[in-house]
């Protein structure tokens, strides 16, 4: 074990989990263990004499990561921001190695016109990553599904500032068919990224061939734009027997009017 003032930790899924990680309360199902090497490392927890400092050390977002820091005294929500950042960093990373629909699944993002209130220009996606304007400007996200299968699609954005996890659009049970057809598309339109100043985001969109509950997903905040959507049983799972499912991530790299202009 290496001796320092803050640890690194990886998460693990197929491991033995300890009680307590140096006094901190670790959930039943929230399974880490120590590295030497912080390049191995998924989240950093630094234990000091009065804070907790919890860190993501995700490598898809710039260097300069934002710290949690909790009271050491307050164990529980030191529990709690540990099992949050764990699970950010499994659903950020969630992937289907089938990958079923990867040449068939498109996400598009489009400025929206303040007149028409319809998408303008190009696809600001270019391999995977758009510049976004953090105020000021209006955007619509286009789901594209290119495959024979219909499909339910599920587009939550991931707050880079923390672990932050806000659904954008979560198809309601109600719905009698998938919301994103075969060889069809889906517009979700966002209000403004009125964003703290941090550097980057993620859009990630989860995508399957049957309804899932994916309500869930969501943690630390409340949604950008919609109202929490209706839970199903919990039996309907993502990834289930039967069930064809896939991914698609996106990065927002983020940045302020004025400096666009320079």
């Amino acid at each position: 074990m290496k001796k320092t003032c803050s640890s690194i930790f990886r998460q693990l899924f197929c491991r033995p989990n300890p009680d307590e990680l140096d006094g901190i309360p670790v959930k039943e199902g929230l399974n880490i263990m120590e590295v030497e090497n912080s390049t191995m490392a998924d989240i950093s927890v630094g234990v000091h004499s009065r804070a907790v400092r919890v860190q993501a050390l995700n490598q898809l977002a710039p260097p300069h990561r934002p710290v949690l820091e909790i009271e050491k005294r307050d164990k529980e929500r030191s529990a709690l921001i540990l099992d949050e950042a764990a699970r950010y960093h499994m659903h950020l990373h969630r992937t289907n190695p089938e990958n079923p629909f990867r040449d068939h699944l498109q996400l598009e993002l489009y400025l929206v016109d303040p007149q028409s209130q319809r998408p303008e220009g190009q696809n600001l996606l270019i391999n995977g990553k758009a510049d976004v304007v953090r105020t000021g400007k209006s955007y619509t996200v286009v789901l594209r599904n290119d495959s024979d299968k219909d499909l339910w699609p599920y587009l939550a954005y991931m707050d880079s500032n923390g672990v932050d996890i806000h659904l954008l659009y979560h198809p309601q049970p109600s719905s009698p068919i998938p919301t994103l057809p075969k060889h069809g598309s889906l517009e979700v339109k966002l209000r403004s990224f009125s964003l703290p100043p941090l550097d980057s985001g993620f859009l990630k969109l989860f995508v399957s061939t049957s309804y899932t509950s994916l309500g869930n997903l969501e943690q630390s905040a409340i949604p950008i734009q919609l109202p929490q959507p209706e839970l199903l049983d919990p039996r309907h799972q993502l990834g289930y027997d039967g069930q064809e499912w896939d991914t698609a991530l996106a990065i927002l790299n983020f940045s302020d009017a004025t400096e666009r202009r320079l």
